[in-house]
C-alpha cells in the first residue's frame, strides 16, 4: 500500500521536515497558503520526486479548508495516510484532524 504524507506548512519548515523524515512516505502533499509558499518551495526542492501537486489553501476560510480535507480523505482512502499537523493554521489543524481522525488508514 502506497504511503501518503499530508503535512500542514506554516512559517517554520523544520517540523514539516522532521515529520517527513520520520514517516518516510512514498508521496507528500503540502497544505500551504500564499504566505507559506516560500517554506513549501524549500521543502519541495528537497523532496521533489515525492511531491504531489497541490494548490495554496486559504488559512482562515473554514468551508474551503474542510472541503480540501474531505477531498484528500476521499481521494487517498485506499492509501496509508499520515498527517502532520505541527505546522499551518489552527483552522487547518482542526479540520484536517476532524476529517482524518476517524479513518482506518
Amino acid at each position: 500500500m502506497n504511503k501518503i504524507h499530508i503535512t500542514l506548512v506554516g512559517g517554520q519548515p523544520m517540523p514539516v521536515y522532521l515529520g517527513i523524515k520520520h514517516c518516510s512516505p512514498d508521496n507528500i502533499i503540502f497544505v500551504y497558503s500564499k504566505d507559506s509558499e516560500k517554506q513549501k518551495q524549500i521543502l519541495k526542492n528537497e523532496y521533489k520526486d515525492k511531491v504531489l501537486k497541490s494548490d495554496p489553501l486559504d488559512p482562515v476560510n473554514v468551508e474551503e479548508i474542510e472541503k480540501r480535507a474531505i477531498l484528500y480523505s476521499e481521494k487517498y482512502k485506499d492509501y496509508k495516510v499520515t498527517l502532520n499537523i505541527s505546522g499551518g493554521t489552527k483552522a487547518w489543524t482542526y479540520y484536517f484532524s476532524k476529517v482524518f481522525e476517524p479513518l482506518p488508514n
